[in-house]
C-alpha cells in the first residue's frame, strides 16, 4: 500500500448544509422504578424526568414523576414528544431502560438511548448523555432529486425501495415524491444503494467527487505499478484505526478507499472503478456499526457481479466483514489474481 497513493485521494470537499440540534437537558428516563432509581444518580446535571412502568417507588429525589403511562414516543435529539396520559411533553434526550425499546427503528435517533440488557451499552449511555447539553450538528447526508424518482406518477405507485430500505425510518410519501426527514437520516447510505433511478444521493461526499478522488489514486497508482489494483471500501472509523495501525501489512496492489459510509458508496462507483482498470473492490465492513446489517448493501453486490458475469466478467465486486485485520488480509490474497 502505497502512501504517495493514499496522498493523490486527499482533495477538497465542498461543505454541505448542516443540521442544528439544541438540547436544554431534559432527560426522560422510561423504566421500572428500580432502574430509574439507579441510574439518576449518574445523570446530574441533566434535569430529568421520569415515566415509571410499575407500582415500585423512585429513591431518587432527583427525578421528576410523570404520572400515566407512556401513549407514544416520537423525535429526536431535543425534540422528543412523548404523550404521557394524554398529555404531550418535549424532552431533549430519551434513556430507554424497558426490556423491549419503545422506538423500534434498526437505527435509533440521536439522543435516544436504548441498552435493553446491555450492561455496557447502558454504562456507555450513562457516560454520554450528560455531555449532551447545547448546540450540536450534523451534515445533511443526502441530495433528492425529486423530478427523477420513479415513487409515484400522477398518484399510481412505482418504486418504494428507499422507505424498505432506510433502517432510521427517515423517507416517507408525500405525494408522487418522498420525503427525507434530515434530523433522522444519519447518513448510512441504504437509500443510494437501492435507488433505481438515480434520484437519490449521498452528498458527503457527493460521487462526482469520490469519483475525483479515485481518478487521483489511481492515476498515482499507475506511475509505480503494472499490475491492476484493487479497491478497498472502508469506514473511517473502526476500520480507518486498524489501517493506521497495520495498512503497512496490505500489499502494494491494494487501494485503500476511506469513506464515512461504506453504504455511500455503491453500483456506479464500483463499476466506475472496474472501467478505470481495478481488479475488483472489495467492500470492508468493520463492524462500526453494530445496528446496520448492510442488507441492501450487500443486495447491490450481488445484483453487480451477475451483471457483471452476464457481459462476460468474472465477479469482481466482493464484500467482508469483521473487524480481524488477518482475515482481511487473507481475503485479499485469495481474491482472483489478474495480471
Amino acid at each position: 500500500m502505497h502512501n504517495v497513493v493514499l496522498e493523490a485521494g486527499r482533495i477538497e470537499i465542498h461543505p454541505v448544509q448542516l443540521i442544528e440540534f439544541e438540547s436544554r437537558g431534559r432527560l426522560l428516563i422510561i423504566g421500572s422504578a428500580e432502574a430509574v432509581s439507579a441510574v439518576a444518580a449518574h445523570c446530574q446535571p441533566l434535569t430529568i424526568s421520569a415515566c415509571v412502568t410499575d407500582s415500585s417507588t423512585v429513591t431518587s429525589d432527583d427525578v421528576t414523576l410523570l404520572a400515566g403511562e407512556l401513549d407514544s414516543l416520537t423525535g429526536w435529539l431535543g425534540e422528543f414528544d412523548a404523550v404521557i396520559a394524554g398529555q404531550t411533553l418535549r424532552f431533549d434526550l430519551v434513556l430507554d431502560l424497558t426490556d423491549s425499546p419503545i422506538l423500534k427503528q434498526k437505527v435509533s435517533p440521536l439522543g435516544y438511548f436504548a441498552p435493553g440488557e446491555n450492561q455496557q451499552a447502558l454504562a456507555e449511555a450513562i457516560q454520554q448523555l450528560p455531555d449532551l447539553i447545547g448546540i450540536f450538528d450534523k451534515p445533511r447526508y443526502f441530495q433528492y432529486k425529486p423530478n427523477i424518482c420513479a415513487h409515484s406518477r400522477r398518484g399510481i405507485q412505482g418504486c418504494n425501495q428507499c422507505l424498505e430500505a432506510c433502517p432510521a425510518e427517515a423517507i416517507s410519501h408525500a405525494g408522487d415524491e418522498v420525503r427525507v426527514d434530515p434530523n433522522l437520516c444519519q447518513g448510512c447510505g441504504s437509500c443510494v444503494a437501492v435507488c433505481p433511478s438515480g434520484a437519490m444521493n449521498y452528498a458527503l461526499p457527493s460521487l462526482d467527487v469520490s469519483l475525483e478522488r479515485l481518478r487521483s489514486m489511481m492515476q498515482q497508482y499507475d506511475e509505480l505499478e503494472t499490475q491492476p489494483p484493487h479497491i478497498l471500501i472502508h469506514d473511517e472509523s473502526n476500520a480507518q484505526t486498524l489501517l493506521e495501525m497495520r495498512g503497512h501489512e496490505l500489499t502494494d496492489n491494494v487501494i485503500t478507499f476511506s469513506i464515512e459510509e461504506i453504504g455511500a458508496l455503491s453500483m456506479p462507483f464500483w463499476l466506475a472503478a472496474m472501467a478505470y482498470g481495478a481488479a475488483g473492490v472489495t467492500v470492508w465492513d468493520a463492524l462500526t456499526h453494530s445496528d446496520h446489517d448492510w442488507q441492501e448493501l450487500q443486495q447491490q453486490i450481488t445484483l453487480t457481479n451477475e451483471l457483471l458475469n452476464g457481459m462476460g466478467y468474472s465477479t469482481a465486486i466482493h464484500w467482508h466483514q469483521g473487524n480481524d485485520f488477518t482475515a482481511l488480509k487473507s481475503h485479499i490474497q485469495q481474491l482472483p489474481k489478474t495480471e
